[in-house]
This record gives C-alpha cells, sequence and structure tokens, in this order.
C-alpha cells in the first residue's frame, strides 16, 4: 500500500542477485522456463534490453536450453544479467518488489498469477494478450487508463516493441508514479 519501499527493494534486490547498483529500471521474470512460457522470446531480447539501459533478473527452471541460455546471458553481462534456477518462493516475491517491470510473455496463460503478485508491488507487468492475461491486463495509454503493457504476436520484435513502450513510460516519473500506484490498488482478491 505504500510505494515509498519500491527503492529500498530494487536496492536489496540488486545485491542480493549481484547486480550493480545504478539508476536504470530492473526487469523481472519469475518463470518456468520453456517456450510455453515464452521465455525463449525473453532470452532472445537480453541483448536489446540491456542496451535499453535496463538490467535483467530472472528466477526459473525449466527447458535445459533456456537455463544455460540465460545463464550464459548472466555470464555475458555481469552486474546487469543475474539468472537464479529453481525454485524460491521468498526471491519471488523479492523480484516483484524490486523490479520496475516483470515480463510474462506466455503463449497461453489460463491465469496469470505473476503479474497479480508483482502489481500488488507497483511492478508492471509486460505481457502477451493471451488467456487470463487478455483478461486482466490492459494496455496503458495513459496515466490514468491500463494496468500493464501488452504485445499481440509471440515474437521478440513485439515484446521488445512493448518493453520499449514501458521503458519510455518507466522515464516518465509523474505518469510511472500514477500507474504504480492505481495497480497497487487493484482488487486482486476473491471478493
Amino acid at each position: 500500500s505504500d510505494i515509498r519501499g519500491k527503492a529500498e527493494n530494487k536496492r536489496r534486490l540488486r545485491a542480493e542477485v549481484g547486480l550493480d547498483e545504478e539508476d536504470g529500471p530492473l526487469v523481472g521474470v519469475v518463470s518456468r522456463l520453456s517456450s510455453h512460457k515464452g521465455l525463449d522470446l525473453v532470452l532472445d531480447c537480453v541483448t536489446e534490453i540491456v542496451g535499453a539501459g535496463a538490467q535483467l533478473v530472472v528466477l526459473g527452471s525449466g527447458d535445459a536450453d533456456l537455463q544455460q541460455g540465460f545463464l550464459g546471458a548472466a555470464r555475458r553481462w555481469p552486474g546487469r544479467v543475474a539468472v537464479h534456477v529453481g525454485l524460491d518462493g521468498g526471491l519471488a516475491h523479492r523480484i516483484g518488489a524490486g523490479s520496475a517491470l516483470v515480463l510474462v510473455p506466455a503463449r497461453s496463460e489460463p491465469c496469470g498469477l505473476t503479474r497479480m503478485i508483482a502489481q500488488r508491488y507497483g511492478t508492471l507487468p509486460v505481457v502477451r494478450q493471451t488467456g487470463g492475461l487478455a483478461d486482466s491486463v490492459s494496455d496503458v495509454v495513459s496515466a490514468e487508463k491500463g494496468t500493464g503493457f501488452v504485445f499481440h504476436d509471440p515474437d521478440p520484435p513485439h515484446l521488445m516493441r512493448a518493453i520499449h513502450r514501458a521503458l519510455r513510460t518507466y522515464r516518465e516519473p509523474t505518469t510511472w508514479d500514477a500507474i504504480q500506484q492505481r495497480i497497487m490498488g487493484l482488487e486482486l482478491g476473491w471478493e
């Protein structure tokens, strides 16, 4: 309910996962590492994400090729990309709490729990318009309208267009803060 802790959450998360301390946005991924979840798209975009001035933290396990690909990205960009293979509920929440964006590029998704957790912490989701994500995330078009950044086609160029839109919005502090406050107040419970 209070966005004032966001900067400290980010600082602590960076320290925990071994990312450099800097001013840029932190992009989080908490997912099963599979192409079904769209993580192949994220892996294809790592160079461009880092090139756009963001850092990336990935938590998950799954396909061996994707795990190795993300671990290779962390070796290629130490201090800019951090990868933790495995499951860790506490770290998943800390990624939600400390990141500016969370990527959920699934090819299909019945629910979207990751984006719900992130939104409670004021972290904006970047989602593919599919299933429960299409039902629950509306594209940001202004400070007053939208709950995340939505893309349609499951390919790296469409994902990166959404990430670039999100990063441009991040660099507009008044708009970003208003969106954060609004999504933190979303009713996401059974009621």
